[in-house]
């Protein structure tokens, strides 16, 4: 229940709204905080609505056949190795036949919280995704009260939900 109706009314609840970031290391032993990761910790229950948002999604656009034939991430029956494979044979035949060329690959692995949030409610409704579970986690991610984790524990001042332009991109 706690999920569902979020999920099914657009509703974002206020426990939702708060957000937790957290420095990690990238390479063990390097503490420069400009070579450290920062990640956002949410509640759960936002992070398993957000995943089944995402597993109907593709599952849909999967089965209307609206996924670009070069997107292989996130695909039943679709390797890596195969991408690689035929971005080499194309380059290959490109120099053979002495023809410009070039190749665009946009993976935004890892890059999810770098996405525009209207131009991603409009591509996600475009695989069929229904507006209230985009509004829920959109508005969410727009309100999130973000604290900082320190050495010295959890920060009492905060940022990102009293904008009057949210953080997004």
């Amino acid at each position: 229940t706690m999920r569902s109706i979020p999920f099914n009314t657009g509703y974002s609840p206020a426990m939702w709204q708060q957000a937790t970031d957290v420095e990690i290391l990238k390479k063990a032993g390097v503490f420069d905080v400009e070579k450290m990761r920062t990640i956002l910790l949410l509640l759960a229950a936002f992070n398993m609505n957000n995943k089944k948002l995402g597993r109907d999604m593709m599952a849909n656009a999967e089965k209307h056949g609206t996924l670009a034939r070069e997107q292989y991430g996130s695909r039943n029956n679709h390797q890596s190795v195969t991408a690689a494979l035929n971005k080499r044979l194309t380059m290959d035949v490109l120099r053979q036949k002495r023809q410009a060329g070039a190749i665009c690959a946009n993976d935004a692995k890892s890059c999810y919280d770098r996405i525009i949030h209207n131009v991603g409610y409009i591509a996600m409704r475009r695989q069929g995704v229904r507006k209230e579970p985009l509004i829920s986690m959109f508005t969410t991610l727009q309100k999130l009260n973000h604290k900082i984790l320190t050495a010295y524990g959890l920060s009492s001042s905060s940022y990102g939900s009293n904008r009057r332009i949210p953080l997004q991109g």
